[in-house]
């Protein structure tokens, strides 16, 4: 997870060259920044490279306490950017958000829809 932060940064850049409005490239930065902070948190410690949809699920459903399906569904829409970026680099063989349209958290199980 060393390298997440400027991985963010460089993902960023990749929005700010695609001319993505600056609300929206912040708040991508913030969700981000959010999970980063979050698997570092984690012990042990994930490898960037062995994050897979398990974690992801757990920072989703952690994140989605008490908030509206729409905040929901952006976080999962900013992972899912991330993990394709993730994926073009060489660092993930296969994005693990890909798999995950929307979803619903209750009672920490986890059902895609």
């Amino acid at each position: 997870m060393r390298r997440w932060d400027g991985l963010v940064d460089q993902y960023i850049r990749t929005c700010e060259a695609r001319g993505l409005a600056a609300a929206t490239i912040q708040h991508r930065a913030t969700e981000l920044s959010r999970f980063g902070q979050w698997a570092k948190r984690r012990r042990p410690r994930p490898n960037l490279e062995e994050i897979d949809s398990d974690l992801l699920v757990r920072f989703i459903g952690e994140r989605s306490a008490f908030r509206a399906k729409a905040t929901v569904a952006s976080v999962v829409t900013e992972l899912r950017g991330m993990g394709e970026f993730l994926v073009s680099e060489g660092i993930w063989r296969k994005n693990a958000m890909r798999w995950i349209r929307g979803i619903t958290f209750r009672g920490g199980s986890t059902r895609s829809t």
